[in-house]
């Protein structure tokens, strides 16, 4: 009997009993699993992609090295999921209950997990890049050395989770709450930012910085239309970091890596000349 045989006797019997299917390939079945009960399923390494999975119960199951890429799981009950090296790629896991789920080593670049519920998730060394988790609630999880490159943190809310190693390089922070995460340098990092001031119109932002900057990672952070001036930001890294509208004049940029960064700054005639650099505006002049 073929996987998808197997599967529609499954759903004629009221999704009753245990499913066992790994290795199943159901990509591009048109049957509406909508709502589907898979408790305890075994789907590892199945190949789910793209399919409508919206509010599935899928509490327990194994999908262990299942390919789910563009796979439909809005409102999906993953919790204490097997979802190790499985494939999420541009999935939606937005507004889903990922509580105790597996990701370790999973692909999760361009997948939205909007509001998703998180707590105890493990995602040690999974890809996250460019990723949307928006409003995601992540506590006592561990994200350490997960690619975080590109990914939307903004309003997130992490507590107590272990970022040992990760990559956030270009993420966006904006509205982050972190509480008692071991990343000493993120946590530095998010306070600078919430020191300075919005508009350039505020107090200068060096004498805040002078004394804060020093040993920090300061890869992806936030420092538009700020006046920066006086500062010794030489062999820096600051690749990422969103320094448009911007005024910077008489700092020390040597050896500085800016790879990245956005650079539609005012730089006056008198900034130190020790560091060769060109900026080109928005409009594409110089």
């Amino acid at each position: 009997m073929q996987s998808s045989e197997k599967l529609l006797e499954y759903l004629n019997n009221g999704s009753k009993g245990h499913l066992d299917l790994p290795g199943a390939d159901l990509k591009g079945i048109s049957v509406d699993l909508r709502g589907i009960k898979l408790i305890g399923a075994n789907l590892s390494g199945a190949d789910l992609a793209g399919l409508y999975l919206r509010y599935a119960d899928l509490r327990f199951a194994n999908l262990r090295d299942a390919n789910l890429s563009g796979a439909d799981l809005l409102g999906a009950n993953l919790s204490d999921a097997e979802l190790t090296n499985a494939n999420f790629s541009s999935a939606d896991l937005s507004e889903s209950n990922l509580k105790n789920a597996k990701f370790a080593n999973s692909n999760l670049t361009k997948a939205k997990l909007k509001r998703a519920y998180m707590p105890k998730a493990i995602l040690r060394k999974a890809n996250l890049s460019e990723a949307d988790l928006e409003g995601v609630y992540l506590k006592d999880a561990d994200l350490s050395e997960t690619e975080l490159t590109g990914t939307n943190l903004s309003g997130i809310k992490l507590f107590e989770v272990i970022l040992t190693g990760a990559n956030y390089n270009n993420a966006i922070l904006k509205g982050a709450e972190f509480v008692g995460i071991d990343d000493v340098m993120l946590s530095r990092k998010l306070e600078i930012e919430k020191k300075i001031p919005d508009s350039i119109d505020e107090v200068a932002i060096n004498s805040l910085l002078k004394s804060d900057l020093i040993g920090i990672d300061l890869r992806g952070i936030n420092l538009k239309r700020k006046i920066i001036s006086g500062l010794d930001l030489s062999g820096m890294d600051l690749s990422g970091a969103d320094l448009s509208g911007s005024v910077i004049k008489e700092n020390n940029l040597t050896g500085a890596n800016l790879s990245g960064a956005c650079l539609s700054v005012y730089i006056p005639d008198y900034f130190d000349r020790r560091f060769r650099w060109k900026v080109t505006d928005d409009s594409g002049g110089k």
